[in-house]
């Protein structure tokens, strides 16, 4: 996240030499084209004990979800530390994200649109802590990506983590509403047991969940729909805390994030009906 709160960021580093910026909005949907033509960043690479800086420009092409920054920045031996600096509209101050971040080497996505789905990290595959082997399923018979993105941090051969394959969603909100709550046990699973490393790979699913269900609230008569979108908000919000916290390792913070998260999870089911 940056640090004005709302915008959020995803940088991927891909052969060969390209670096692209993504832009998102507080809802992690991607920004729109002219908002992001408004935003100017420089990266600042630093290799070994030198400092290079690239500037970072708007694609040429593109649609709505493949709009992005873009450096050729060269081949870099691995692991590399980035800062993107950034002004997001004219006349603003220029952001820094909170920390230099590491990158590992990772495969370039079918599209720029499929890169991996972790808005608010400056990583092309950041390596996330495993789930242990008796991790509560996602689903009563999972299969495919989603057992992959839930059984932990494990990477595949084309070198991107596999907790961070966005996990598809299903079609009906009954279905949403039980992924939602499987994604929920995960998470006071992992906090119960000092897991804190792993608590983002379900917190984000479940951000992914929730605002696909923020989608379904127009079939819901007005008093429910006014629930569903604060409390759509308030889950995405404190997934990237539980993410932040479970980084810092501090359990009164993870625990307080979480206790929000699960109030936010009880009023969205809460504003769907009960399926007979």
């Amino acid at each position: 996240m940056a640090p004005d709160n709302w915008h959020h960021l995803e940088g991927g580093y891909y052969a060969p030499g390209v670096f692209h910026l993504y832009l998102y909005d507080d809802f992690t949907r991607p920004l729109p084209r002219a908002q992001a033509r408004e935003a100017t960043a420089r990266l600042i690479v630093s290799p070994d004990s030198s400092r290079q800086e690239f500037p970072l420009v708007l694609n040429r092409r593109g649609g709505s979800n493949d709009t992005y920054l873009e450096a050729r920045i060269g081949k870099l031996p691995f692991p590399a530390t980035m800062q993107a600096r950034v002004t997001f509209q004219p006349a603003t101050p220029e952001r820094l994200p909170p920390a230099p971040v590491t990158t590992r080497n990772a495969a370039p996505p079918a599209s720029p649109a499929a890169a991996p789905s972790v808005p608010g990290a400056l990583a092309a595959a950041p390596t996330a802590a495993p789930l242990p082997a008796d991790a509560p399923n996602p689903a009563a018979a999972p299969t495919g990506p989603d057992v992959a993105a839930a059984s932990g941090g494990s990477t595949g051969a084309s070198g991107i983590d596999a907790a961070l394959v966005p996990v598809p969603i299903p079609d009906t909100v009954p279905e949403m509403l039980a992924q939602l709550q499987t994604r929920n046990t995960q998470i006071k699973m992992f906090i119960d047991r000092g897991a804190f490393a792993s608590v983002y790979v379900p917190a984000f699913q479940a951000k992914d969940v929730a605002l696909a269900l923020d989608g379904k609230k127009g079939d819901l008569p007005p008093d429910r729909q006014r629930i569903v979108g604060p409390a759509v908000n308030r889950l995405v919000r404190t997934a990237y805390l539980l993410d932040a916290f479970g980084d810092l390792g501090n359990k009164q913070q993870i625990s307080d994030a979480y206790a929000e998260f699960a109030g936010a999870v009880r009023d969205i089911e809460s504003a769907f009906p009960k399926q007979p």
